[in-house]
């Protein structure tokens, strides 16, 4: 599994430093909102949300016909006054796409990054495909049965109580928990520059595992693989493989179990 080591420890001190002036740029003062809004789903078959600053929190719901969302808006400001005026500049931002629907902010721009930050919390009908685009943004998905693509630059990724069609998780810097059944037919991908990596996946889930870590990282399984399990670099299935699962993390561990399903 080829990695290019340099060029994530680059991005990675370059994110921190982004990260930390925008904090200094922000403000003290602090103002909050909280808005709410209901999509009808109307046959959409996608939700796509783009966050810079904050959390995403995603349920999936079965027999669900509508998108729900509630985000909790925060703007900073050296005084409560340019922190309130930041905030009603802000617009919780959702447009109609081919196939979906796509959620975001529009914020104020006066050159000071960082001063806008979000909590989603969106709940969708349970076969609804997610796609997450985010800065400085955890990820928390529960009960989804379309397919999941989560990119973020900082954060940690949770999906739990998933049945996904195709899977693709990558997180700069976080850490990667995956609790679920992963489809037949599909490559299924997770990635971290600097975290641990936790999947759990049934017993008779038919897998080739793909998994590889930096030098001092480490793999380990609970489940009864077969192939090579040994060193930094595996290549192993699980029953007769009919999808592939490719994890892999530069600075942590990959842990594999089962998951018990009742």
């Amino acid at each position: 599994m080829k990695r290019n080591a340099l060029r994530h420890v680059t991005c990675l001190a370059l994110a921190a430093g982004l990260l930390a002036a925008c904090a200094r740029s922000a403000g003290d003062a602090v103002a909050v909102d909280v808005r709410t809004a209901v999509h009808p789903a109307d046959g959409a078959t996608l939700l796509a949300v783009g966050l810079e600053r904050g959390t995403i929190e995603i349920q999936g719901e079965l027999g669900g016909n509508e998108i729900g969302v509630v985000a909790t808006l925060r703007a900073r400001g050296g005084t409560s006054e340019v922190a309130e005026a930041r905030l009603e500049a802000v617009d919780l931002d959702a447009a109609r796409v081919a196939d979906g629907l796509q959620l975001g902010l529009r914020t104020p721009n006066d050159g000071a990054p960082g001063s806008v930050e979000a909590d989603f919390v969106v709940r969708v009908p349970l076969q609804t495909s997610i796609r997450v685009i985010g800065g400085n943004v955890g990820v928390t998905i529960h009960s989804t049965s379309g397919a999941l693509d989560v990119t973020v630059a900082s954060g940690d990724v949770i999906v739990r109580g998933a049945n996904v069609e195709r899977l693709a998780i990558e997180s700069e810097v976080g850490g990667v928990e995956f609790s679920g059944r992963l489809a037949a037919g599909a490559v299924h991908r997770v990635r971290t520059g600097r975290g641990d990596v936790h999947v759990r996946i049934p017993l008779d889930s038919r897998l080739r595992i793909e998994a590889g870590v930096s030098s001092d990282g480490l793999i380990t399984s609970s489940l009864p693989l077969s192939g090579d399990t040994t060193g930094r670099d595996w290549s192993a299935t699980l029953n007769g493989p009919d999808a592939t699962l490719r994890l892999e993390t530069l600075g942590g561990q990959i842990l594999i179990g089962r998951l018990h399903e009742t």
